[in-house]
């Protein structure tokens, strides 16, 4: 009883340490950001539009996506993002999913030229969720295939047109209006993510908190606590 209560007090404890750090990162960005001189300095949009579809009876379910990012707001189209996957749930809290997709990068500044870089990818993906008594902690790990199609005069000196990735995304969810996790639960979520890139002998690894770390207030329908 004493190491399960202290191995809780330590997860809440790492928990609380990770969702102020990502609100003190977002609070001192803009702060950061105003001593770097911005080229173009401009509004610009970024339009996310997913549908998920939770596993049913059988356990299988499934997911799509679509992204797109512009240099203006509502125009210069330069980014597009198109994926979908299968999953399946193979116990209550332990998710398999196998996704692919499509990932167009354009420059703003000559769209007419057309993409610099198209990537088709394919990934398998293992996420393992668990509750404490307040949160709910979400490990995804997720292994990546990539295979690039650079533009002829843009293909940089020494580019591989085959990648493999290895990505491990930490995530914690906290209830704001709810003791636990119940429907119409408004939460709040901060996520880590790791990205370890193989080239050859030796690999680079990549920690993403100061760029992918978000805090945002949500709503939706949680699944109940269990």
């Amino acid at each position: 009883m004493i190491t399960h209560l202290s191995s809780q007090r330590l997860v809440g404890g790492l928990v609380r340490a990770l969702l102020v750090g990502s609100l003190l990162v977002a609070w001192l960005a803009p702060v950061q950001a105003q001593s770097v001189k911005m080229t173009d300095p401009q509004w610009g949009s970024w339009l996310i539009a997913t549908a998920v579809l939770p596993g049913g009876p059988k356990g299988w379910g499934g997911y799509a996506e679509v992204q797109t990012r512009t240099n203006g707001v509502m125009r210069q189209f330069f980014y597009t993002e198109l994926k979908a996957g299968v999953s399946y749930g193979v116990a209550k809290n332990f998710n398999l999913l196998l996704g692919g997709g499509r990932y167009s990068t354009a420059d703003y500044r000559d769209l007419k030229a057309g993409a610099l870089n198209v990537e088709r990818r394919l990934w398998q993906q293992l996420t393992l969720t668990q509750f404490t008594a307040r949160l709910k902690l979400e490990h995804r790990y997720r292994i990546e295939q990539r295979w690039f199609r650079f533009r002829d005069d843009v293909v940089p000196t020494g580019a591989f047109a085959y990648r493999n990735r290895m990505r491990y995304r930490f995530n914690a969810f906290l209830p704001l209006n709810h003791q636990t996790f119940t429907d119409k639960t408004v939460f709040l979520s901060a996520y880590d993510e790791v990205f370890f890139n193989p080239r050859g002998p030796f690999s680079s690894v990549t920690a993403c908190m100061p760029a992918r770390v978000t805090s945002s207030i949500s709503t939706g329908r949680c699944r109940p606590a269990g």
